[in-house]
């Protein structure tokens, strides 16, 4: 019986675990950041794990390259640990970080549609339709399979439709289901605010 291998791990991606386990158990909100292109991931461990347990997960799945969405794993391959940023906040309790996590996703733009990792929104475009054929053949394993280079999705369709199904602006879509009610630059400032006060794991210094 074959045993599974594990992956060789950096010392950065040593630092970052180590970071991850010196969490509390606790509810609470973590956002990951790519240096290269500002695309964010917001999530929360506001169930059954704290978010010691969550960030070592996620952890862990990004080093053996099975995270959830395909899109961070993409970047995470690519650009390696060094290059992404690490933040997380304690929440009071597990319905706490539920609505942080809500609050925290649109401030920080990490749908899909506004260029992050999270999943997109419900909306009638086609990129983001591709985008969902794309996590789907991800995670069946699809033989053969491979994500398109192009970081832009929109660039692979013809722009009469991308007009007709996205609105031809971006970001794709303005609702209070994706946005918060602020002006580029009150966002922008509330998110360095929350930043600021947030646990952060820097690549660079490994703490």
């Amino acid at each position: 019986m074959g045993t599974m291998m594990t992956p060789i791990t950096t010392q950065t991606e040593r630092s970052l675990r180590a970071w991850a386990n010196s969490l509390d158990e606790r509810p609470g909100v973590y956002l990951i950041q790519c240096k290269e292109n500002n695309a964010t991931y917001v999530g929360a461990a506001e169930k059954s794990m704290s978010l010691r347990q969550r960030m070592g997960e996620v952890v862990s799945t990004l080093l053996h390259r099975r995270h959830s969405s395909p899109l961070l794993q993409k970047d995470w391959n690519l650009y390696g640990a060094e290059n992404f940023g690490w933040w997380a906040q304690y929440c009071s309790s597990k319905a706490e970080a539920l609505q942080t996590e809500k609050w925290l996703v649109k401030l920080a733009h990490a749908f899909e549609d506004h260029g992050g990792y999270c999943e997109r929104t419900p909306t009638n475009c086609v990129s983001a339709s591709l985008r969902e054929t794309e996590r789907k053949f991800a995670k069946a394993g699809t033989p053969g399979y491979e994500f398109l280079d192009e970081r832009n999705i929109d660039s692979r369709i013809h722009p009469t439709l991308v007009q007709t199904f996205c609105q031809g602006i971006r970001p794709l879509v303005r609702t209070k289901i994706t946005q918060l009610d602020l002006v580029e630059v009150e966002r922008l400032r509330q998110l360095d605010e929350w930043k600021a006060t947030a646990i952060h794991f820097d690549p660079e210094s490994g703490g």
